[in-house]
């Protein structure tokens, strides 16, 4: 007779990294769709075994110019060991152009006050964002009659890539009797 013996077979489960993707995108638009890597899936397996995954990032305004980190978090399989590892979300500036508004004065009339219009401003910003910003023209006396320019130069935002474009002032004669 042949006596047999069961045995025990121990079936460890498999190591799995999941990496949260890098992502960019520019301050202001849409945020992108987190995604992961899986490496280490065997046989047909794909991420659809893995549950309880999160994979975060700042979000509309907080995420601000610069780079965050992407935090891939939790993840669990029964026939794995799940890793996770942290990705990047690397935000751009967005594009602000900041213009002069034209003006129009009488010669030996008070100045005006200078302005700008502001396009590209994103979100709930305003024109506070923007730091040294001039705006500069003849005054008084040198603003004499005809065209001249109103020079709109520097600014600088956190969030934004500032490009200036200068206005017109123009200085109508005055009636002299």
């Amino acid at each position: 007779n042949i006596a047999t013996v069961n045995g025990t077979l121990t079936v460890n489960k498999a190591s799995l990294t999941v990496t949260a993707n890098d992502q960019t995108k520019t301050y202001g638009a849409t945020d992108p769709t987190l995604t992961a890597n899986y490496t280490g899936l065997v046989y047909s397996d794909t991420s659809a075994v893995v549950s309880n995954l999160s994979l975060t990032a700042p979000t509309n305004a907080s995420a601000t110019a610069g780079t965050h980190t992407i935090v891939a978090a939790g993840g669990t399989a029964a026939n794995y060991n799940v890793a996770t590892v942290n990705g990047t979300l690397t935000v751009n500036k967005a594009n602000l152009t900041v213009t002069a508004n034209d003006q129009t004065k009488t010669y030996g009339a008070a100045d005006p006050t200078l302005t700008a219009n502001y396009t590209g401003l994103q979100y709930t910003d305003t024109s506070a964002v923007v730091s040294n910003l001039s705006l500069t023209a003849p005054t008084n006396a040198s603003a004499t009659a005809g065209t001249h320019t109103i020079v709109a130069a520097g600014g600088s935002a956190a969030n934004y890539n500032v490009a200036t474009v200068n206005g017109t002032l123009t200085v109508i004669k005055a009636n002299l009797t």
